[in-house]
């Protein structure tokens, strides 16, 4: 899923390929997901709310993938890293992934998780 905002502030989502807008959705159905886009979008900067949406172990590139598509920007790998580094512990596991290589697997950092 691809979620953007349009200039005139309306957010889109893709979904199958295809974009949805309000006009696709019935009664409410468009404000109540463009509110809890607006708020995940505000709580995933200060919380470990982005943690709660991965499987149990995971790869940093996955959870960069998350918040790159919350928030529908970039961010460079090294940046992200320092800033979810104390978020996440690894596992010692590495991904089994043929052809390149294995990538470090983490999990939510016992300590962090909790109500923020």
């Amino acid at each position: 899923m691809t979620l953007s905002a349009t200039a005139e502030g309306s957010c889109l989502f893709e979904h199958g390929g295809n974009m949805v807008s309000a006009e696709d959705l019935g009664f409410d159905h468009y404000r109540i997901i463009a509110t809890a886009l607006e708020r995940l979008r505000s709580k995933i900067t200060y919380s470990n709310l982005a943690l709660y949406l991965m499987p149990e172990e995971f790869t940093l590139t996955q959870l960069q993938n998350v918040y790159e598509t919350i928030l529908g920007k970039k961010d460079q790998a090294a940046n992200f890293r320092r800033k979810v580094i104390g978020m996440v512990q690894e596992t010692g596991r590495t991904t089994g992934d043929k052809g390149h290589r294995p990538a470090q697997l983490y999990t939510k950092r016992t300590s962090e998780i909790g109500a923020q």
